[in-house]
């Protein structure tokens, strides 16, 4: 049984827009392999750990004849600061997120589907308009970093500033960002995700 080969299945319309760069919601890719592939189920194998305990996974499409299956895919797990993630804190929401979004870059890899986004190559036009598809939701589309997991790395990178100028910090940020009530008794709560990035950035910069 040959490989499915997908590419020209997708449009610019099915990609979705995250800062400056285009992905494919795992949703979406999923039902593309299901409408254009029938048959084809990925599947995630060992949890792997390297020297410096960084975190990969394994994942592969398989036929559910049982005739065909791909070769493993190698992906890293990776922080929205795309930092590796170690084992330490390779939570099942980590490893659930790294999955989903290996299931896309394995179509790529072993399908073609949605290469182009890869390789920074224009979509071909389609000859015949493309039948309407259902958009991803916003619970379907590729998760990114929580509003917890970014206040946490910017908590860290307080913690190791010195104290007697945090206070100080934040209030001249909150002033800045016009935020005018603290959330639970603090700034960084009533921060947006943007705002303590930017945050994040800024103690990065002044290491």
């Amino acid at each position: 049984m040959d490989l499915p080969y997908l590419k020209g299945a997708l449009t610019k319309d099915d990609l979705r827009r995250k800062d400056k760069f285009d992905y494919l919601p795992w949703a979406k890719c999923l039902q593309i392999v299901n409408e254009k592939a029938p048959g084809w189920m990925p599947e995630r194998g060992e949890i792997c750990h390297a020297a410096d305990t960084s975190v990969w996974i394994q994942v592969r499409w398989v036929h559910v004849s049982g005739e065909a299956k791909t070769p493993w895919f190698d992906y890293a797990l990776r922080d929205f600061r795309n930092k590796a993630v170690l084992a330490d804190k390779a939570t099942a929401k980590a490893i659930c997120d790294a999955s989903r979004r290996a299931y896309c870059a394995s179509a790529a890899a072993f399908f073609s589907l949605n290469y182009e986004t890869y390789v920074d190559e224009e979509f071909e036009p389609q000859e015949d308009a493309p039948a309407p598809r259902a958009s991803a939701t916003t619970t379907s589309a590729d998760v990114g970093p929580s509003v917890e997991e970014v206040q946490g790395v910017l908590i860290d990178l307080l913690a190791k500033a010195d104290a007697g100028k945090v206070s100080t910090y934040l209030d001249m940020r909150a002033k800045k960002f016009g935020l005018t009530k603290q959330v639970r008794g603090s700034w960084i709560a009533a921060m947006s995700i943007d705002q303590l990035q930017i945050c994040i950035d800024e103690l990065n910069a002044a290491k």
